[in-house]
């Protein structure tokens, strides 16, 4: 609804669960409000291809979770960034500074004005990793939330209850937060935020909580509402 108020808001790819389309076309015909751009749903279904989305920037994978009705978990990646330019090489090889430094960074040959082809592993260092985002959330461990975590920089799990009330978790189909630990801690995660926690613990209690899941992963906080988290290039 607020979309369709700004300028030229263009068209809109919505991914989700089986369902999905049914679930907002009745909800905007419950409500009648307007919308002036197209809309494009990918409902997840057995035997769905793993990448629900891509484009030049980025794509976006999908995986069922484990819970007490259909859930999705999402993987979102940025392709790969160009590699380092090393102006030092290009200034060796005798290439000016200007738009052939652009080029050969895009992964273009250029041809200087001696005829000499310059290629760009002369100048350009590996092309360097983009950022990788997991959030999956009501959700009992799972192979495909592996998968989906796998090697992330963030990773947004669900982080319902403490260790003790595994047996809860288990029937509402939920992690408890030492388990989400041990997933982030096998799939590589770099850092991890557990939200989705249940409204029964208050601020204090959210202590006892992250030391009980750094007893699984170190590098594991409890989100909290309204917080902002940053996730920087990579390097490596």
């Amino acid at each position: 609804m607020m979309r369709a108020q700004v300028p030229d808001p263009g068209p809109l790819t919505i991914l989700g669960p089986p369902g999905v389309e049914r679930f907002l076309s009745q909800l905007r015909e419950v409500l009648g409000f307007f919308i002036n751009y197209p809309i494009h749903f990918v409902e997840w279904h057995e035997g769905s291809p793993e990448v629900a989305y891509e484009d030049e920037q980025v794509r976006i994978l999908w995986g069922p979770l484990k819970h007490t009705i259909p859930c999705l978990g999402y993987r979102f990646e940025e392709h790969p960034r160009y590699g380092e330019f090393k102006p030092e090489a290009a200034r060796a090889l005798g290439i000016p500074p200007g738009p052939l430094w652009g080029t050969l960074q895009r992964g273009e040959k250029v041809t200087l004005e001696s005829g000499t082809v310059i290629s760009p592993r002369q100048v350009v260092g590996p092309p360097r990793p983009g950022r990788r985002v997991c959030y999956a959330v009501d959700t009992r461990p799972a192979k495909s939330l592996y998968r989906l975590c796998q090697d992330v920089d963030m990773a947004f799990l669900d982080g319902m209850l403490s260790p003790e009330l595994r047996e809860e978790a288990e029937e509402k189909g939920h992690m408890t937060v030492d388990e989400a630990g041990r997933i982030a801690a096998a799939s590589g995660v770099h850092r991890a935020v557990l939200v989705h926690v249940s409204p029964r613990y208050k601020e204090e209690d959210l202590e006892k909580l992250a030391v009980a899941a750094s007893q699984r992963f170190e590098r594991i906080e409890m989100g909290r509402d309204l917080q902002w988290y940053s996730v920087p290039l990579r390097e490596d």
